[in-house]
């Protein structure tokens, strides 16, 4: 997947290491205020969300059994790529 500007491109892992497919995506905090709103992860566990402004934001990713995390982002006019880790 490409990087567009203010895009957070991302990918959620299981506990073991897997690609986490299903797995809840969403924004809990950043420099303005954002939308109550939440997006899953493709089978293969990525995702893209696009960020309003750029700025420092949190992501929490959630899949039941395998648990939730919560990652900080620095978003620039480059986008930003994350790996998450459940756990």
């Amino acid at each position: 997947m490409s990087l567009g500007a203010l895009q957070v491109v991302g990918t959620v892992l299981d506990r073991a290491g897997r690609p986490a497919g299903g797995a809840t995506v969403m924004w809990v905090q950043g420099p303005v205020a954002l939308p109550d709103m939440a997006l899953l992860t493709q089978a293969d566990g990525s995702f893209v969300m696009s960020a309003p402004v750029a700025g420092r934001y949190t992501l929490v990713c959630r899949r039941d059994p395998d648990g939730v995390a919560r990652v900080d982002v620095n978003v620039g006019p480059q986008g930003v790529r994350v790996i998450v880790r459940l756990g």
